[in-house]
């Protein structure tokens, strides 16, 4: 072989090799990576007999101006819907580690997203950035323990859904294999065209590693409804000073609105 065809050989051996490092499939994902700048790398298995997604995680936060996470993803278009179980592997660490449901525009550190961010804590919270570089803000769900000094006696959710229609996107959560139903937080965000959908784990400790668990995960391309919509009335608390939102109680409209006293079938208003 002749030192040309040698290094020919040797070329397309290096960009086969490149190509198959670039692209690491993971269950219905078609990578992983860290988002962001991180100190430790971060991991993605999954395991198909448990129907589980495994990911460790560095990062200082995903929060301000900019994200640092592991991020297991595939680019999607459209109106789409992600459901699953998050549990992260330990209550130690810090209580504001995340472990999140997330539609992202890029992989940069500082892109549009919205995602719904589980903490160790207990928080729940629709959390957004809505241009590029922006400040990172969030509405929190009431489903938090201890939210407001109204503790929730039952168990907390577990199972959380992030759906996009249009440029809307909006929260739903269940308590641990339950039907997720709106909890009330959504926001208008402007994914354009191709975007990436996934899920994520950020340490909130920039020298520590985390880990959760996504199990029953359910991704699925929405088509265009033939129902009549279903309004909601939500009331909420608004910061005067960052604009975050924090859901007190949300409604059916319907329900909240029609409720008739038999014998005279007039609205009754609670």
């Amino acid at each position: 072989m002749t030192s040309r065809k040698l290094l020919t050989a040797l070329g397309l051996l290096v960009f086969s090799t490149s190509i198959l490092r670039g692209q690491n499939p993971i269950g219905i994902f078609e990578n992983h990576s860290d988002v962001g700048k991180v100190l430790h790398a971060g991991t993605a298995t999954y395991d198909p007999a448990k129907q589980t997604y495994t990911l460790t995680g560095s990062g200082e936060n995903m929060w301000s101006t900019h994200d640092e996470f592991q991020f297991a993803w595939k680019k999607v278009s459209g109106d789409v819907e992600l459901t699953a179980d998050i549990a992260f592997a330990n209550s130690s660490g810090n209580p504001r580690k995340k472990a999140v449901l997330i539609f992202r525009q890029s992989l940069d550190t500082d892109s549009v997203y919205v995602d719904v961010a589980v903490h160790a804590s207990g928080l729940v919270a629709l959390q957004y950035r809505d241009q590029t570089g922006a400040i990172t803000r969030e509405i929190q769900s009431n489903t938090s323990p201890g939210f407001y000094r109204f503790p929730k006696s039952g168990l907390l959710p577990r199972r959380f859904r992030l759906t996009r229609k249009g440029n809307d996107v909006y929260l739903s959560i269940a308590e641990p294999h339950g039907a997720p139903g709106y909890d009330g937080e959504s926001i208008r965000i402007p994914l354009e065209g191709e975007f990436y959908a996934g899920i994520g784990v950020c340490s909130h400790d920039k020298d520590a590693v985390e880990q959760a668990a996504f199990s029953n995960l359910n991704f699925q391309n929405l088509s265009g409804s033939s129902s009549a919509p279903v309004l909601y009335s939500t009331l909420e608390t608004v910061s005067t000073s960052a604009t975050d939102r924090q859901v007190i109680i949300s409604r059916n409209y319907r329900r909240l609105a029609e409720r008739r006293r038999p014998s005279t079938q007039v609205p009754q208003f609670i």
